[in-house]
């Protein structure tokens, strides 16, 4: 693999890993990136959350400790 070539398909988007990086509609990759980043992190928290629940509740059961 070539730096010219590393790309990465995705849904709508075509990531350029070794250059410029841009959706099809021509937007730079940058602009959405710090907004799901926000999101992604709300929804590791919600997942952490939701890890210790079910832990919880298996232990309660007698699976896990």
């Amino acid at each position: 693999m070539t730096a010219g070539n590393a790309r990465i398909w995705t849904g709508n988007a075509r990531v350029h890993l070794f250059g410029r990086r841009a959706f099809r509609d021509g937007r730079p990759f940058e602009q959405p990136t710090a907004r799901l980043t926000a999101r992604l992190d709300e929804l590791f928290a919600v997942s952490a959350r939701l890890d210790k629940v079910i832990r919880k509740n298996l232990a309660r059961l007698g699976y896990g400790g």
